[in-house]
């Protein structure tokens, strides 16, 4: 008997201790889409244009997205080379993104940007350019890292 009562002690306790509050317990986010570079370049020494796009798109049940990358270009208006780059969806708000933004100093910055999806199916483009109009002395390159699609609701 005395160990009967000790089985269901420890049975209670054991219990009591696995009713924990799930929505405490963080998840990782649904990646929908990664693309680790995507990159245009003209070689040093040379005069040229690159360009390079990628894009995703898929019919989703849910309604936000959340696009990230990071943008790097050591591009100099000056010294003649310029880029641009695009990132376009079909989600809302309308982005501000959506029209070519032109680079002509050079960048390393983070983006983000969270999207309804009220289209489908929902596309996410990426695109780059690049110019250069007198030969350098490097090779000149505009990019984007590390560009990841997910789910946010």
């Amino acid at each position: 008997m005395k160990y009967l009562l000790l089985l269901i002690l420890v049975s209670f306790i054991s219990v009591l201790s696995s009713c924990g509050d799930s929505a405490t317990t963080p998840t990782e986010p649904t990646v929908l889409f990664t693309l680790d570079t995507l990159s245009a370049s003209v070689e040093a020494g040379v005069t040229g244009s690159d360009t390079v796009s990628q894009s995703f798109s898929q019919s989703l049940l849910i309604s936000q997205v959340k696009i990230e990358y990071r943008l790097q270009s050591n591009v100099d208006s000056s010294f003649g080379s310029t880029a641009s780059y695009i990132d376009s969806t079909n989600g809302l708000p309308t982005p501000p993104s959506s029209i070519i933004h032109y680079v002509y100093s050079p960048v390393d910055s983070l983006y983000s940007f969270t999207y309804s999806v009220t289209a489908q199916p929902f596309f996410a483009g990426f695109n780059l350019g690049l110019i250069v109009t007198q030969p350098q002395t490097e090779t000149k390159y505009i990019r984007m890292t590390g560009i990841k699609v997910t789910k946010v609701k």
